[in-house]
């Protein structure tokens, strides 16, 4: 036996069949109410769940396309970082190869005083004290 079958006996009990029948009435207008504003609200509900999902579906392929954009342009940065390295690098060579001919020594004679990420003073000091030895 449901609760409603059992407010119903209760209820026919304690008053007239007219009086149970009205109020049944009255509680299923309610009920059909309540279901038709939640119809409506889960309907409205479900026109908002799908514009947010389209929405996200949006914001994650804009994303995505950012990422590859930014993983692109860090490519090619890290591609022109390396090359003008090399040109330093070529550069700092061609510099040590230049004093090492002016001193009459070896180029290896001054890179291996040099430390690691030498510049360009740094190379003429060890000329400089390759000079006075």
């Amino acid at each position: 036996m449901t609760s409603l079958d059992k407010y119903v006996s209760i209820l026919t009990r304690k008053k007239g069949n007219n009086i149970v029948k009205k109020e049944l009435r009255n509680k299923e207008k309610v009920i059909n109410d309540m279901n038709i504003l939640i119809d409506n609200t889960s309907g409205h509900d479900q026109e908002k769940w799908n514009a947010l999902q389209k929405e996200l579906e949006t914001a994650e392929s804009n994303h995505a396309e950012q990422i590859a954009q930014y993983r692109k342009k860090l490519s090619e940065s890290v591609k022109i970082a390396n090359a003008y390295k090399a040109q330093v690098n070529a550069a700092m060579n061609h510099y040590v190869e230049q004093k090492a001919y002016m001193l009459g020594v070896r180029p290896a004679d001054i890179t291996c005083r040099l430390n690691e990420g030498y510049t360009v003073a740094d190379i003429d000091k060890v000329c400089d004290e390759l000079l006075d030895v």
